[in-house]
């Protein structure tokens, strides 16, 4: 799942000199930008992934479906699909046709499609990092600290539209010298999702291989 979802944009970043926002403001966006999203009965969104390596100055990415219903979601990847009813997680390999059933119990503070938009409402301190220009759009950049330290990773930087109160862009940085960023491409309400979408569905993938590791 942490491999799934680890990544880094390549954007072209015009960063502006615009005034500072207070910390205050900082904290009324992410409350706006929290509302925004659990407002949305289902998140449709698209977005690019990439993984960066620091040290040996690789790149690897890729671009993605992301459907999420409260804890339920569905995650499309090349070569990889993932399908979670909020209980049981699905990873369903095309290549081979396999399927792996897991129980799926996310560690408190993990990132996954679930939380994707809303990890930060609790357990990070946040701070202003100045505004950027991104194709034409002036957003708001705040930063997140874990509170817990052990975490795998150390910052959490957010890229906010202030004029929607949508994420545009969310880049990790982790402890091992590999940064994460995913880019929104675009997102929707429509159509609804239902729950036949966030299970595997067998008998759509005749001979499927299932290892059940439940």
């Amino acid at each position: 799942m942490k491999k799934t979802l680890t990544a880094i944009c390549c954007l072209a970043l015009s960063f502006s000199s615009f005034a500072q926002i207070k910390s205050g403001e900082v904290n009324s966006l992410l409350k706006k930008t929290s509302a925004r999203y659990k407002s949305m009965k289902t998140i449709r969104a698209q977005f690019n992934i990439q993984f960066e390596n620091l040290k040996d100055k690789t790149n690897d990415s890729q671009r993605a479906q992301l459907v999420v219903s409260g804890k339920k979601f569905k995650l499309e990847l090349e070569g990889q699909k993932l399908y979670c009813d909020g209980s049981t997680l699905y990873t369903y390999s095309p290549e081979v046709n396999e399927v792996q059933i897991d129980q799926y119990k996310p560690e408190a503070g993990e990132i996954n499609p679930a939380n994707l938009f809303t990890i930060y409402e609790s357990g990070f301190t946040a701070t202003a990092a100045g505004q950027a220009s991104i194709k034409k759009k002036n957003l708001t950049m705040v930063d997140l600290t874990p509170v817990d330290k052990k975490k795998n990773y150390f910052k959490i930087r957010l890229w906010i539209d202030p004029s929607t109160n949508l994420l545009q862009m969310g880049k990790v940085f982790q402890k091992s010298g590999n940064n994460i960023v995913y880019t929104i491409n675009s997102i929707s309400q429509t159509p609804p999702a239902n729950d036949k979408e966030f299970v595997f569905d067998k008998k759509a993938h005749p001979g499927v291989e299932v290892v059940d590791m439940r």
